[in-house]
C-alpha cells in the first residue's frame, strides 16, 4: 500500500470518527441514575449573522429529591468563535448539563444555570425551576431549512439532568 492509500485511508477513517462523534453528542441521553428533564432550545432567525440571546427554564417535578452531593466536573459551555464565562462549577449540585450545537459556522453559547424557586398563587406549594441563558450566532452562513419543515433546527440546545435520592 503507498503513502497516498494510507493518507487517503487514515482521513477516511478520521472523517468516519468524527461523524461518529456528532452522532452520539446530538444523542446524548442521561447518565445512569439521572433523571432527563428535558432539552432547552433556541434557534437564531434566518439570515446572515443573525443573533439570539434568551433565558430559558424547565419545571421539576413536584416532591423532587436532588443528590446535592454529585457536582459536574467539566462543561463545554461554548462553541469555537463564541465565548462564556460559565464554569463547571457554576451548575446546580445535582445537575447534569450536555450543550451543543450545530457545526459548520454558526456559533454558540450558555451561561448563568440557576435552581430557584417559583411561587403559585392559591393553596400549591412553590416548585422548583432550572434556567438557563441561551445565545447563538448564525454566523456567515444563515440556518439552513429542511424542504419539508417550516421550522430551522435549533442553534443551540442544552440536555438538562438531574441525580435525584431515591
Amino acid at each position: 500500500m503507498g503513502c497516498r492509500s494510507q493518507m487517503i485511508t487514515r482521513a477516511t477513517i478520521a472523517m468516519a470518527l468524527t461523524m461518529f462523534s456528532i452522532t452520539i453528542s446530538a444523542s446524548a441521553q442521561c447518565p445512569s441514575g439521572f433523571i432527563d428533564l428535558g432539552e432547552v432550545t433556541a434557534t437564531t432567525p434566518p439570515g446572515r449573522y443573525k443573533e439570539v440571546h434568551v433565558t430559558r427554564q424547565i419545571a421539576l417535578p413536584p416532591g423532587i429529591r436532588i443528590d446535592d452531593s454529585y457536582h459536574q466536573l467539566s462543561i463545554q459551555a461554548a462553541s469555537d468563535g463564541a465565548a462564556s464565562d460559565m464554569r463547571a462549577r457554576q451548575i446546580p449540585a445535582g445537575f447534569q448539563l450536555m450543550p451543543g450545537g450545530p457545526a459548520g459556522g454558526a456559533w454558540w453559547s450558555i451561561d448563568n444555570p440557576q435552581l430557584g424557586e417559583v411561587a403559585t398563587s392559591g393553596n400549591d406549594t412553590d416548585h422548583l425551576v432550572f434556567r438557563i441563558d441561551l445565545y447563538a450566532n448564525s454566523g456567515a452562513r444563515g440556518p439552513s431549512v429542511a424542504q419539508n419543515s417550516l421550522v430551522a433546527p435549533p442553534s443551540v440546545w442544552v440536555r438538562v439532568c438531574v441525580k435525584t435520592i431515591s
